[in-house]
């Protein structure tokens, strides 16, 4: 074998390595968050088409159960009614928030989250005819899926409150 070719192998089994080790990598640091997600919240949270923000009353959370199943979330015990939607899928920071909650990084998963948290909002990632809900409350820093419930670092949480804000925020072009 001549040495151009020994130095192809060479480079082909290097790239092969490096790219066997990144996955291993990205897998090992994102394990924790996406079992508290699940898989399929996970895939929805990266393959999303639509993203929405779903302005929840807490207030009202014990007497919604009787509301239509599309106009509430469920939590845990508890059923939230949804007072607004809007669309976050162009917001700015939306590009790359839904990949940050995907790394352990992005949680305090050795902290005690509240056992009953309130939820004034959610995140609902849809991609066809499947979609997905996220319950967030940046203030106490807390995000929900399924009945579980976790702690965001500070950057996470604030994150989200940006987003939060500039879709509540109104527009002064619009009447």
């Amino acid at each position: 074998m001549n040495r151009g070719k020994v130095a192809i192998v060479a480079i082909l089994v290097m790239g092969f390595s490096l790219a066997l080790f990144a996955v291993v990598y990205k897998s090992w640091r994102s394990a924790r968050a996406v079992e508290f997600w699940g898989r399929d919240t996970s895939e929805l949270m990266i393959a999303n088409q639509r993203i929405e923000l779903l302005v929840l009353d807490a207030q009202a959370a014990a007497s919604a159960s009787s509301a239509p199943e599309d106009q509430r979330v469920k939590f845990a015990n508890a059923s939230y009614p949804i007072t607004d939607r809007l669309d976050v899928t162009t917001a700015r920071g939306m590009l790359h928030l839904p990949r940050a909650l995907l790394e352990n990084s992005s949680f305090q998963f050795d902290a005690n989250p509240p056992a009953s948290p309130s939820w004034a909002y959610a995140l609902k990632f849809s991609k066809d005819d499947r979609s997905a809900t996220i319950l967030v409350n940046p203030q106490k820093q807390t995000v929900g899926c399924g009945s579980r419930v976790a702690l965001l670092t500070k950057d996470i949480a604030g994150a989200i409150q940006d987003v939060i804000d500039d879709a509540t925020r109104p527009n002064p072009s619009q009447p």
